[in-house]
């Protein structure tokens, strides 16, 4: 259960990591 935890958790922070970085690439182009 500890194992699904960590993998989980390391998908969530890259998907979170990867919005902020397309909203930044998305605004920079907007503005």
């Amino acid at each position: 259960m500890g194992n699904y935890v960590q993998i989980s958790s390391a998908i969530l922070c890259f998907v979170l990591y990867a919005y902020v970085i397309i909203a930044a690439v998305y605004f920079g182009i907007s503005f």
